[in-house]
């Protein structure tokens, strides 16, 4: 059995004879900055200056991996808490840190999140002097849990329940598949790649929004079989159901459109057969050769595979270098008509749609699909003021076929657009629509969807010839 060592510690002693401390790559950022410093500050003041205390202040378990091989102690739990002690610390003695406290941070998010908190506890410096008059770098207690086995540590780290921020799924899926990784190198550039990721749009942090909206969906909306995520059911499927690689180093390659070393055929007057390749050139994210239901293996082909989705929903979503002009007239057509008056599920499908269908087809006549999406998403909205989960599953379940499983398995455009015009229920929604002009959620949809087809009409009954023009 793997030595596992677990002690009662205070805080000031947590660095005893601990000379490499580190915050693992793999690890996510720093993130606590003012929210979570002026909670910590608040609970420290509540129990050490307004109370008496006859006991320690308890703050948890700290989780250290001893990595022999690199001579360090890797922080697997608590770096949250141990930063912002530390923050605390250096504002309140004016000193420097000693060397065995001097824990570095490599993610610019960490950095800025720091620098919230340092900029929190400076402004409150008056509270930190109270504090430390009543010595509580001393008197703040933890457990301190030290593997000697990585295995060991994540054991631990996925079944903790401590006071600090909740792990998310991408939290866990980070940490999973970097282990997964056996190279340094490779650690540090799909870490980073990782990081990069994590920035934040107007639909939240963007890497839970890919995984949790998006991602998951793509993956497990099949058939009749329509269930929304939740924690357990992302980490099953992008974590326990991956597959191990034979070698860390590489992954198998499905077949798709863009692993294709020919895409046409030509017959010359004589009968001479003459094979056109391909010229994909997979430089970009968005280029990599993955679909979105395949088989996933654990490690790089799971960063690769996300930084494929990531790059596709910014060419979609975001701002990009040189999107072609189909792309431009798509992403405005969502932010004029999908903007945030816009039902969050509906929104939301609307993505799902978009990205899966170019997955399979790319920029190609991705501005009528987008125009048909909305004649299917948009009869959802005519017809309720408020929509629920439940108006998306049976939008996928109670047409002649699940949309996605469509647009999976189309060879051309064409079937998935004519598919969507091709259903009566909708056209009727369309035929018998009467709803007033900027009238609640309905009326200002309708109005956005005028605007943007530069219609003057009253009525929306000829809506699908617009998208068709």
């Amino acid at each position: 059995m793997n030595k596992i060592e677990v002690s009662l510690k205070k805080f000031n002693e947590l660095f005893n004879d601990r000379r490499n401390i580190v915050v693992p790559e793999y690890q996510r950022p720093y993130i606590w900055g003012k929210e979570k410093s002026e909670e910590f500050l608040k609970d420290l003041e509540e129990y050490f200056i307004m109370g008496s205390p006859n006991m320690p202040y308890y703050i948890g378990t700290i989780l250290y991996f001893l990595n022999k091989k690199e001579d360090r102690y890797e922080i697997i739990d608590g770096q949250q808490r141990i930063t912002t002690l530390l923050i605390m610390q250096r504002i309140v003695t004016d000193e420097k840190l000693s060397t065995v406290q001097n824990i570095s941070f490599d993610s610019h998010q960490s950095i800025q999140y720091i620098k919230e908190a340092q900029a929190y506890f400076q402004k409150n410096k008056d509270i930190l002097a109270k504090l430390q008059q009543k010595d509580i770098f001393k008197k703040l207690s933890l457990t301190l849990i030290i593997t000697h086995s990585e295995d060991d540590a994540f054991t631990f780290f996925d079944t903790q329940n401590n006071r600090g921020v909740k792990l998310g799924a991408t939290d866990y899926l980070k940490a999973y598949h970097l282990r997964a990784i056996k190279s340094d190198g490779l650690q540090e550039v799909n870490a980073r790649l990782w990081e990069k990721s994590s920035s934040k749009t107007k639909e939240g942090s963007l890497l839970p929004h890919l995984f949790e909206k998006i991602l998951w969906r793509s993956r497990n909306w099949k058939g009749n079989q329509i269930q929304f995520e939740n924690k357990d059911a992302i980490l099953k499927t992008f974590q326990k159901n991956t597959i191990k690689s034979e070698d860390s180093h590489s992954y198998p390659v499905y077949p798709n459109r863009l692993n294709r070393q020919i895409v046409m055929h030509r017959f010359e007057q004589d009968g001479k057969l003459v094979q056109e390749p391909s010229s994909t050139i997979q430089n970009e994210g968005h280029e990599y050769p993955f679909s979105l239901r395949q088989p996933l293996y654990k490690g790089l082909n799971f960063f690769r595979y996300t930084d494929r989705y990531m790059s596709i929903y910014n060419l979609l979503f975001k701002i990009t270098k040189h999107p072609s002009p189909d792309l431009l007239e798509t992403r405005k057509f969502y932010q004029d008509v999908y903007n945030f008056d816009t039902s969050v599920y509906l929104r939301h499908f609307m993505q799902v749609c978009l990205i899966g269908y170019y997955d399979v087809f790319g920029g190609t006549n991705i501005l009528s699909a987008a125009y048909a999406f909305d004649y299917l998403i948009g009869s959802m909205r005519l017809q309720k003021q408020q929509i629920k989960k439940e108006a998306v599953r049976l939008c996928l379940t109670e047409n002649p076929n699940n949309l996605l499983d469509v647009i999976t398995t189309a060879f051309l455009p064409e079937e998935i657009i004519q598919f969507i015009y091709s259903i009566d229920e909708v056209d009727k929604v369309y035929e018998e629509e009467k709803i007033v002009l900027n009238e609640g959620v309905r009326g200002r949809y309708k109005n956005r969807v005028l605007t943007y087809f530069n219609k003057t009409d009253k009525s929306l009954i000829n809506r699908k010839s617009w998208s068709k023009n």
